[in-house]
């Protein structure tokens, strides 16, 4: 339940370029919004640097993001 719940917001964080912004500028605004048990913002807050990163759409989450 938890690895989709994480893949469902990366997958919303990669093709909303609004959501993006605001999980970059405010990430702990954006987590308790969306609700996020501790355990699943510790997994969020070490997942922003990489979408950040990932300005450019690919179709694809890197392989080097690995589920805990």
């Amino acid at each position: 339940m938890e690895e989709q719940q994480i893949q469902a917001f990366v997958h919303a964080v990669l093709h909303d370029e609004k959501l993006r912004q605001e999980l970059v500028s405010d990430p702990d605004a954006v987590i308790m919004r969306e609700g996020f048990s501790p355990r699943l913002s510790s997994v969020i807050r070490k997942l922003v640097p990489y979408m950040e990163a990932n300005q450019v759409l690919t179709g694809f989450v890197s392989p080097s993001i690995m589920w805990a």
